[in-house]
């Protein structure tokens, strides 16, 4: 945020209204397995010309869907993927796990290859974003990792949350008590059915290197909520062995 009321500021944009100005930065970082901190390996930064903040939401997300992803803000995690995938091919005997947040919750994303050149491929962990449609019949990746066998509860620490200044319809946004939720988790394997995208057919079989969009996913559900709290409920999806490379046991995971 670059807002100065008593200055004119060069080289910047308008944010989230146009009282507010500033650029937008999307940094690619490395950690270690442990925590540790390798530094930024790749970062994009951009302005806006101009925003559309009285447009009907419904016409704003038609318009949405008829932009190609390369004139969008999110090519930059594809373009992450990418740069990702440069730096495994750096290190072949590390491996490596692209995690993302559920801004990248994209099928173009899913289907970027992976190969390093190695024996290893880049893996990719990200949060999901969408409850998105399979290729076997009419069900979804929520219903089908609902319904798998517990693997494993946990008791995990929630951390407080403060409440933005302005308020969204977002769940994330609003305010949040620190606690202790007791969590299940439930894993299978999948295959997502292609978008439909405007300009252009999706199919797995045409991106390169790959032979279908299988991949993993992982529900973390909380079991009890007390009053008041809000419910704790991630569903990540991964490409097969991003799991294994995180730690979980073999046994414990669909192939």
């Amino acid at each position: 945020d670059l807002t100065r009321p008593e200055q004119q500021m060069e080289g910047v944009g308008p944010l989230e209204c146009e009282s507010r100005v500033g650029i937008f930065y999307h940094p690619l970082m490395a950690f270690r397995s442990d925590g540790l901190s390798l530094g930024t390996v790749w970062s994009k930064s951009w302005a806006r010309d101009e925003i559309t903040t009285q447009v009907p939401r419904p016409k704003k997300s038609a318009t949405r869907r008829k932009t190609p992803i390369e004139e969008k803000e999110s090519i930059r995690w594809i373009e992450g993927v990418r740069a990702a995938r440069e730096t495994a091919k750096s290190c072949p005997d590390t491996e490596c796990v692209c995690v993302a947040d559920s801004e990248a919750d994209i099928y173009e994303l899913f289907a970027e290859p992976r190969d390093t050149g190695g024996q290893r491929e880049l893996h990719l962990l990200i949060r999901a974003g969408q409850n998105r449609a399979l290729s076997d019949q009419d069900r979804h990746v929520l219903e089908v990792a609902r319904s798998t066998p517990c693997l494993a509860q946990y008791a995990v620490s929630v951390s407080p949350r403060k409440p933005e200044v302005k308020i969204r319809s977002k769940g994330r946004q609003t305010a949040r008590d620190a606690r202790i939720a007791e969590v299940e988790v439930r894993a299978t394997s999948l295959t997502l059915r292609p978008p439909w995208r405007p300009d252009r057919k999706l199919r797995w079989r045409e991106f390169e290197g790959q032979s279908e969009c299988y991949v993993s996913t992982v529900n973390l559900a909380q079991l009890r909520l007390s009053t008041g709290a809000s419910s704790l409920l991630s569903l990540t999806i991964v490409q097969p062995m991003a799991l294994r490379a995180l730690g979980f046991g073999t046994g414990q995971l669909p192939r």
